[in-house]
């Protein structure tokens, strides 16, 4: 028996045996057993790889992306879906769509604390391997227009957000959740195929009917977004329209990774679409 205990006393055996366990027991249970447990667990970058704190070696090369199940289990809306650039179309065309007004039901008074606790370990992980680093982000306005003139359901505002070191689950967190309305998201469309990008197409109602019954710092930490964030908005197109022409809008784009383009992002993304009583929509 002492012999047996002198093995998790070697750092590299310890290792070898912790590699083996689920990710789930890692993350629970490895990280709290002792402080050289945490130590070797937070030392190995094979260890790290499992738990998504650290990139894939792995090379994209049109394979799938492998999916973080330790996050997909507590929030499937947020991963429900396929996320593939494989030519087969069932992998390729998967999607997920996500409504927060779930939220309530998955985050209860007991698991809130820990899910919002300042250093948790979730808002370091990849939400992917290989790691995203772009995502392409669609705001939608529903204001009642529908029929023949499709150029009305086109995007008011399209951004392009770049990640270098990897999209982390955290910066998801609060660009979703900080944000109205219901998203799909999914990677079929051309320009996000093209750049292996997380393409979000969030869709915004004149009224905040997918927004949870909770207040939101229930289940968010607030942060300044555009403090955050306003680095990594690479490209900003708003919608304007041009009246008498035969084409009745074109896309200008905005000077991107400043503070000023990161507040008008947000300000088609949070507020709530005004009924249509011109061709204007903002």
């Amino acid at each position: 028996m002492a012999a047996a205990g002198e093995v998790f006393e070697v750092p590299e055996l310890l290792e070898m045996i912790i590699v083996n366990l689920p990710a789930s027991d890692i993350l629970s249970n490895a990280q709290i057993v002792s402080k050289a447990w945490y130590s070797v667990t937070k030392g190995c970058p094979t260890i790290q790889r499992i738990l998504f704190q650290r990139e894939s070696d792995n090379s994209f090369d049109n394979a799938r992306y492998t999916k973080n199940m330790l996050l997909a289990s507590m929030f499937s809306d947020f991963f429900n879906m396929v996320w593939s650039s494989d030519v087969d179309d069932s992998m390729k065309h998967g999607s997920t769509y996500i409504d927060l007004s779930e939220l309530d039901y998955a985050m209860d008074l007991d698991f809130r604390p820990l899910w919002l606790a300042a250093n948790a370990s979730w808002r370091t992980m990849h939400i992917a391997q290989p790691s995203i680093t772009k995502v392409h982000w669609q705001v939608h306005r529903d204001c009642g227009t529908k029929g023949a003139e499709g150029w009305k359901e086109l995007p008011a505002v399209v951004a392009e957000f770049d990640f270098p070191d990897g999209l982390r689950m955290g910066d998801y967190y609060d660009l979703i959740v900080a944000t109205r309305g219901c998203r799909s998201d999914n990677d079929q469309l051309a320009a996000a195929d093209r750049d292996r990008a997380l393409l979000v197409k969030q869709v915004i109602y004149k009224e905040d009917r997918f927004a949870p019954s909770g207040a939101r710092e229930d289940w968010w930490r607030p942060v300044d977004l555009t403090e955050k964030y306003h680095a990594n908005l690479t490209k900003l197109e708003k919608r304007e329209w041009v009246h008498g022409a035969i084409v009745p809008f074109n896309y200008v784009e905005l000077e991107a990774q400043t503070p000023s383009a990161m507040n008008q992002f947000l300000q088609a993304a949070t507020t709530l679409a005004k009924t249509q009583s011109t061709r204007r929509l903002f």
